[in-house]
């Protein structure tokens, strides 16, 4: 259900787009579902969201990818597809990196 996080952080929801009434664990997975299988519409909703990108990249950083049922390393590789297409689209701003 939208907005259900299984307790964990919700974060800022937008009200429309494609990350629309999602919690930040919910917009992590369904980044990852569409960098697996619609690439051009991932590098759209990054570019679409950069609010909810920009205030949750650091939180996915540090979330259990298990917790929220992702595996380790298609949570790296989305964290970097992420990252690429920030800095993209938005090169003058930094995401908030925990990892340097």
């Amino acid at each position: 259900m939208p907005g259900k996080s299984r307790g964990l952080f919700t974060g800022w929801i937008p009200d429309e787009q494609r990350l629309g009434r999602k919690s930040a664990p919910e917009q992590l997975l369904d980044l990852h579902s569409l960098l697996k299988e619609e690439k051009e519409t991932f590098k759209a909703v990054i570019q679409e969201n950069k609010k909810a990108i920009y205030l949750h990249y650091h939180y996915w950083q540090r979330t259990d990818a298990a917790s929220i049922g992702m595996e380790p390393a298609g949570k790296q590789s989305l964290l970097a597809a992420i990252k690429q297409c920030w800095q993209e689209a938005v090169p003058e701003i930094a995401l908030l990196d925990s990892q340097g």
